[in-house]
């Protein structure tokens, strides 16, 4: 994740950039994302599974930083590791805490790699645009989570699921100014109001 982020908004540097991350995104793919289900998939990915997450979330933030038009597909990806305990070998709880370390300034061990001085390109309002970018999906699959588990009339896996999305989305709050808040209040409001109604 250093990496991605270490490279200048240089032109000259993009093609390099587009290779690393095509890397990182094969990588995930190969190793996460495309991983059979199952008890025996549990048993050979937990292990790496948080280092994974940890990957993702870090590119993520990185694309979010430098204004990368890829970073919606990223915010996919996570979204899909919010399904519940266990999805992909990954938990879904931990999944949600991503949102926060990426809107976050740092965590004290990491914030020291992402400083001027290291070669890194804060896009302007990134935090911002991570937030109206990610509410929408969220609320999404949120919904499309309820529907989901309504006709199914499971419960239990559901229910955990849904309070990911909602941990996914409260834990942005705090790192948002309220003049962007403002422009996603309804949705949230309402989000939050149908959670307590199911």
């Amino acid at each position: 994740h250093r990496d991605l982020h270490s490279f200048p908004t240089r032109r000259s540097s993009d093609l390099e950039f587009e290779k690393l991350l095509a890397r990182v995104e094969s990588h995930l793919q190969n190793s996460l994302f495309d991983q059979p289900a199952g008890e025996e998939k549990m048993e050979t990915e937990s292990k790496p599974a948080p280092a994974l997450l940890s990957l993702l979330i870090w590119t993520a933030k990185s694309l979010a930083m430098k204004g990368s038009p890829h970073l919606p597909d990223w915010i996919d990806k996570l979204i899909n590791l919010l399904g519940g305990s266990g999805e992909m070998g990954v938990d879904g709880a931990a999944a949600a805490e991503g949102f926060a370390k990426i809107l976050s300034d740092g965590d004290g061990s990491s914030s020291s790699s992402l400083t001027p001085e290291n070669n890194c390109a804060f896009k302007f309002l990134h935090k911002q645009r991570f937030f109206l970018l990610s509410v929408p999906k969220l609320i999404a699959a949120y919904r499309q989570c309820s529907v989901s588990v309504g006709s199914d009339g499971v419960s239990g896996r559901g229910s955990c699921a849904k309070t990911n999305y909602i941990k996914a989305l409260s834990c942005q709050l705090k790192h948002v100014p309220k003049s962007v808040l403002h422009l996603q209040l309804e949705n949230v409001t309402l989000l939050c109001c149908f959670d307590l109604l199911m």
